[in-house]
């Protein structure tokens, strides 16, 4: 019993060292991948909901392409119209998938977030200032009020 203590003492110790490590080191850019697939996992299951995919068929969510008349060049489509050019290329760069973030905010959004980053930072980051990734797991409940 002593023994299988000792070893599970030595994986835990070994398991929040790693951790640590991860976080402040970010070695092979682990933390930022750790990061982005938590959140896409969050939101994908949160958009298979929302389209119907879990629980039936809500809408038609195909995705459009914008096509410039004059030289029928294909123009990039902003992924997200609540977050800057900024925003999107810092979320994307943490591997976050910013097309299955909301699309809209909503009064239960703001005042979550409010609860959980206060106000000064909340406006902040409406103002176009980038939120970090421990701000955007802190707040990821609010995204889906």
């Amino acid at each position: 019993m002593k023994k299988t203590i000792q070893i599970l003492s030595i994986a835990l110790l070994l398991l929040v060292l790693s951790g640590i490590i991860i976080f402040f080191f970010n070695p092979l850019n682990l933390r930022n991948k750790i990061i982005g697939s938590m959140v896409n996992y969050y939101f994908q299951v949160d958009a298979l909901e929302k389209t119907g995919a879990i629980g039936g068929l809500k809408e038609n969510t195909s995705p459009t392409i914008n096509v410039n008349p004059e030289t029928g060049e294909v123009v990039p489509q902003d992924k997200n119209p609540l977050l800057s050019t900024e925003q999107e290329e810092r979320l994307e760069s943490f591997g976050v998938d910013v097309e299955a973030l909301p699309k809209a905010i909503t009064p239960g959004m703001t005042t979550c977030f409010i609860d959980k980053l206060g106000a000064e930072r909340t406006n902040e980051i409406v103002a176009g200032a980038t939120p970090g990734p421990l701000e955007i797991l802190r707040t990821k409940e609010c995204l889906s009020q």
